[in-house]
Formats: structure tokens, C-alpha cells, sequence
């Protein structure tokens, strides 16, 4: 069954939000994606080491990975200490303003969400950097009848004004909650010396929520395929692109609303089948994953594959796992005989291990060093090259970016995180229900 299996989650950090039925606007939406370790992000420490940095990472992977288990977009269960500590609950995010006069904002992109929310001033004294509804002109309650207060998985309504009152339960008991409301969005392209104000946006005006969400947090994008959806507002199709993200002065990922899908400019595009189950996640089948001097693994059946931008690094499922690791540590000491294994005994790990060498990322710089995973028998892929195949933990320490997914907390989860998709720009039609992958993308070319 759809519900049963695993659900395609992104966790992008990006503009905001979203709608009723879809209505194209006439221009692409740029809205620029930054990494919260580089250079010009607000959550940038320079006192920190690489070690520090991938430290925190792992800290919200692991809540990232807590979410995906803990059920479907109908309970909304995140785990606490994802909105519970000073990391903040993604990896990517962007600012955006709202209201009028516009109040700029900071929020984290979803894809496994369609409800869109940001923390409200609930008095009439507002504290900065907070969006205050009392000061906006174009600020509007969702009625009780309306079928997109009707709509929400879990809603109730605030009788005496007839008002939408939308609540969101997470794991361990904390929730979010507030009215459901409609608002002008405003995006920014400097480049095109242009604003682009998106009217009538749904979202969740949340006024009751954990006080502690870190620093600069405003709320959550969801680009997922409800009807409350951003992408429902803008248009159907929207897409993202990543570069290299571990370089900290990298500035041109990004994300384009009312995109449009272009397969003409480039022979690295492939093409996959795009599919949601009732909990409107977004998930695509995986077939096969070839690496060169290697048999290919087989998967018995098509098997449910998330792409997950909240998490660092890739999942994969013990029993192919196990099969995985052989294979690449054949394939890496082809390449370089002399390489030495480090092993570890951390017990968070489980049975299994990360595949780790005492080396230097450029150690592992080959044509010869690459993996391939299939989709829909062949028809659609993703090839990944050493750099995303492999990350440098420390000095003379480098570590596979696939792990095993019992080690995480779920056997069963296979889910490609933020190292697997970088230097891929990743375009979703949801008209006709494809995903499209380039590889190599300029994503400097895109004029934000």
C-alpha cells in the first residue's frame, strides 16, 4: 500500500508559500538557497572547526532521520529536539518577506509538507524579527468553511469569529498551532531589479509553539502537493539547484517557483516517475546501482526512495547496505591498493559501520570511482562522483557519505541526503508527475 511506504522528504531552507488552486504567475520565482555553515549565512561560526560543523550536521540529520520515522504528514510527528535546540531544524534556508509593509523572514523548505507556517506576534507589542499580523494590511483569517481550512489533516475552528484554527502534534508532545490565514509574499531578485509579490498565499499564522526554535527561525516552507501548497499557488512545476555544498563561500544554490522543464540544453538530464501516496509525500523507485568492475545490486523490486535535503548524508537499508559497502571498498582499493581502512566501535552505529580511510578527500579523485543509481529500469539517474561518494571528516580522515540506515534508527529507510545531491539540479513537474535530474548544472547561471 502507498501509505506504507517511505516518504520523499525535502528540507530545504527557502522563500515562502503558498495556495489555493494553482495559478501561474507570469515569471519564474529565484529565490537563493544558502548553506547554514557558509560564509554569508547568519549561522555562520568562524571560530568553528570542519569537525565542529559536521558534528552539528549529524545532530540534525539524525533529528531529520527522527521525522521520516515517525509517520506521515496526516500526525505531523517531528521529534522534539528537532525544534528543541540551537541547530535549527535544516541545512538550507532562505529569507523572504510577508505582509505589508513586508517583514523579512527566515524559513527552512519542506517537501514532505504542503502547509506552510511562520511564528506569529500574539500582541499588539511585537518583538523584532517576528512577523506581526496586527501591523499588516493585507493580512486575512481563513474562515471555517473554507475548503482549504477544510482540507487540513487536523483543523478545528474558533467559533465566536468563525475563524480556522490548524494544530500540528510532535513527537513527544510539543505541537504548533495557530490561525490559518492568507497573506501577500513578496520575493526579491536583485539581479532582474525586481520584486515579485504573490497575493493571497495560504499558511499557518502559529502563535502557540516551543519557545526555543534557535536563533533567527521564523517558520517552515512546505512545497508539498496539497492544495495548500506554494507549488499549488505559483505553478506546477519548481526545482532546485545544488553545487558543491561543502564549500563554505559557495553562493548559487537556489530554488525556482513556476519553473518550467527544459530537457534541451543538456544529454545529462534523466527523467524518473514522480509519485505520492496518501500522505503526499513525493517518492521515486529505485531498480539498480551500478559501480564500474562491479556486479550491479538488484533490487528484487522497485524500491521506495526518498531524496531528503534536511539530512548530510544517504541511508541505505541494511540488506543492500551490507552488499553496498563490499563493493565500494573493492572499487576504492582497485584505485588506490595502498589506502588503509579505519574501523570504529561506536555503538550508535549498530552492527554495521560507515565505511571510513585514512586519507585525503583527493585521495579518492578518479573517473574510475562512481556510482550510478537507477530508476524506473534505467529510464531515469543519478551518478554520483568521489566527492559526493565520500566527505572529509578531519585531517587524513575521510568517510563514506552512505550509511546504514539501522544506524540511524530505521532498517528499512533508503533516503539520498544533501551529499548525494549536490552538483544535480533536481526539477519536479506536477502536472505530469516526473522528476528530472541534471547533472553538473551551472547553477551560477540563474540570475537570483
Amino acid at each position: 500500500m502507498l501509505s506504507s511506504l517511505p516518504h520523499l522528504l525535502l528540507t530545504v531552507a527557502v522563500v515562502f508559500f503558498s495556495s489555493m488552486p494553482t495559478e501561474t504567475n507570469p515569471v519564474p520565482i529565484v529565490a537563493k538557497l544558502t548553506h547554514r555553515d557558509a560564509v554569508s549565512s547568519p549561522f555562520y561560526r568562524e571560530w568553528e572547526t570542519e569537525s565542529q560543523r559536521q558534528d552539528r550536521l549529524d545532530r540534525i540529520s539524525a533529528a531529520r532521520v527522527a521525522l521520516l520515522s515517525s509517520g506521515g504528514e496526516n500526525t505531523q510527528h517531528y521529534p522534539s529536539h528537532l525544534l528543541l535546540n540551537d541547530d535549527g531544524p535544516g541545512i538550507l534556508f532562505v529569507n523572504f518577506s510577508i505582509g505589508s509593509p513586508p517583514a523579512p523572514l527566515l524559513v527552512f523548505m519542506d517537501t514532505g509538507s504542503s502547509l506552510s507556517w511562520v511564528i506569529c506576534q500574539n500582541k499588539p507589542t511585537p518583538t523584532p524579527g517576528f512577523y506581526d499580523r496586527f501591523r499588516s494590511a493585507t493580512f486575512q483569517y481563513v474562515s471555517c468553511n473554507d475548503p482549504m481550512c477544510e482540507g487540513l489533516p487536523k483543523h478545528s475552528c474558533l467559533t465566536r469569529t468563525d475563524w480556522c484554527v490548524y494544530d500540528q502534534s510532535y513527537q513527544e508532545g510539543p505541537r504548533v498551532s495557530g490561525f490559518l490565514a492568507t497573506e501577500e509574499v513578496v520575493f526579491q531578485n536583485s539581479t532582474l531589479g525586481m520584486t515579485l509579490p504573490v497575493d493571497g498565499v495560504v499558511f499557518g499564522c502559529t502563535f502557540q509553539f516551543l519557545s526555543n526554535f534557535g536563533p533567527r527561525f521564523a517558520g517552515i516552507l512546505g512545497l508539498g502537493p496539497r492544495p495548500e501548497s506554494l507549488v499549488r499557488k505559483i505553478g506546477p512545476v519548481f526545482s532546485y539547484c545544488l553545487g558543491n555544498v561543502r564549500d563554505e563561500n559557495y553562493r548559487h544554490h537556489h530554488l525556482v517557483l513556476n519553473d518550467e522543464v527544459d530537457t534541451s540544453r543538456s544529454i545529462t538530464i534523466s527523467e524518473a516517475s514522480l509519485d505520492f501516496g496518501p500522505d503526499t509525500h513525493y517518492y521515486i523507485r529505485l531498480t539498480s546501482i551500478r559501480m564500474p568492475g562491479q556486479e550491479d545490486i538488484i533490487m528484487t523490486s522497485p524500491t521506495m526512495l526518498l531524496l531528503d535535503s534536511g539530512t548530510k548524508k544517504s541511508l541505505f537499508p541494511d540488506f543492500v547496505y551490507e552488499t553496498f559497502v563490499k563493493k565500494l571498498d573493492d572499487m576504492v582499493r582497485s584505485i588506490n591498493p595502498g589506502i588503509i581502512r579505519l574501523y570504529t566501535n561506536v555503538t550508535s552505529l549498530g552492527d554495521l559501520e560507515d565505511l571510513c580511510y585514512k586519507a585525503e578527500l583527493e585521495d579518492f579523485r578518479s573517473n574510475a570511482l562512481r556510482v550510478t543509481l537507477y530508476f524506473d529500469d534505467g529510464d531515469g539517474w543519478l551518478e554520483w562522483e568521489y566527492d559526493s561518494i565520500f566527505y572529509q571528516v578531519r585531517a587524513r580522515k575521510v568517510c563514506s557519505s552512505i550509511s546504514p540506515s539501522s544506524a540511524r534508527g530505521r532498517g528499512g529507510l533508503f533516503l539520498i541526503g544533501l551529499l548525494g545531491q549536490q552538483n544535480q539540479k533536481f526539477t519536479y513537474d506536477l502536472d505530469e508527475m516526473r522528476l528530472y535530474i541534471e547533472k553538473d548544472p551551472d547553477c551560477a547561471a540563474v540570475a537570483m
